[in-house]
């Protein structure tokens, strides 16, 4: 099989997630050119494809999402709500490859791995963090979190799992199911990012917005961002020693991933559900006000604006390490 054949990312053929050439052609190598592409999954409105200038792509109907990840050849997973996953073709019709059906009235956050595998974590139904074959929607194991739910997921590059439990802190779990550690001193609050050492940061139930980086082993605070007035939405990690985290107050801020001090913090008018970065240091936002923003990374202005029809609920870039991987470089 040619590895360049029909493969909508790279111009070629994918047959798995694990070939080290399409690895490396993800990740940026030589000669190849990484497209800017945005995917958007929208709580009541579908799935959309966006370029880096704003222009809607392709859009189809999934019932009501909250959250998304996309593989290197372009399919995509989206949904994820009323215990239904669905993995998707590239070509943007909405055409479904599988479903992955937990029979439960649940919402779940979801996260793909390097090796292949999609983990999915529900709110409800006895908290459960779900390790699914990608390829095949087959589940391979089941996790109990314990008693507070899963509200954000991500897979760091040796394919350990990091779950945000809403109200408790962070659980590390191996791709094997044994649980590494269980985090503490803070209540867990938005969707979780892992920076490219290992460290993961969440934020805060208390009504004070503070954004926390823990420790590698996760037992102890680095810093804490008391930027925000109300409780954090979502914190993304980039590769450039930053940290960009949203809110219920409207706002996005960049932190410095050094001391937790701002950089800069800036108000979109709605709660900022959503934020992708690439390695280039494009940043951009999703709101519950159905608006998608570019920013200017120096100084959080806008550089473009777009009504999607939707809140946002799950937001990815073509530009991550093994494809548009959640949190991961």
């Amino acid at each position: 099989m040619s590895i360049l054949g029909d493969n909508p990312i790279l111009g070629g053929t994918a047959d798995g997630l694990q070939d080290d050439v399409i690895a490396g052609a993800i990740r940026g190598g030589p000669g190849i050119s990484v497209p800017d592409l945005l995917w958007l999954q929208t709580q009541n409105d579908g799935i959309r494809q966006y370029d880096y200038e704003g222009n809607q792509l392709f859009s189809h109907s999934t019932g009501s999402g909250f959250d998304l990840a996309v593989d290197p050849d372009g399919t995509y997973y989206g949904r994820w709500s009323g215990g239904i996953g669905r993995k998707f073709t590239a070509d943007g019709s909405g055409s479904v490859i599988w479903t992955f059906d937990l029979d439960s009235n649940i919402s779940m956050v979801c996260a793909l791995s390097p090796d292949g595998h999609i983990y999915a974590g529900n709110t409800s139904d006895g908290s459960l963090l779900h390790k699914i074959n990608a390829k095949t929607g087959n589940k391979i194991w089941e996790h109990d979190c314990g008693f507070n739910n899963p509200r954000g997921v991500a897979v760091d590059q040796d394919g350990f799992i990091y779950v945000l439990l809403r109200g408790e802190g962070i659980i590390k779990v191996s791709p094997d199911n044994d649980r590494v550690w269980d985090s503490t001193g803070f209540f867990g609050a938005g969707k979780i990012s892992v920076s490219p050492d290992g460290h993961a940061y969440g934020g805060s139930t208390a009504n004070d917005g503070t954004i926390y980086k823990l420790s590698q082993d996760g037992q102890s605070i680095i810093w804490g961002y008391t930027g925000h007035t109300s409780e954090p939405t979502v914190m993304r990690a980039d590769n450039q020693g930053h940290v960009y985290s949203g809110s219920f107050d409207d706002t996005i801020a960049k932190i410095d991933d050094d001391d937790g001090s701002e950089i800069w913090r800036v108000n979109l008018g709605s709660n900022v559900n959503e934020i992708a970065l690439d390695p280039h240091g494009n940043v951009f936002a999703g709101t519950r006000g159905n608006d998608l923003f570019r920013l200017d990374p120096s100084n959080g202005d806008t550089i473009w604006e777009v009504d999607t029809g939707g809140t946002a609920r799950g937001l990815l870039t073509a530009h991550l390490r093994y494809g548009a991987f959640p949190e991961r470089w």
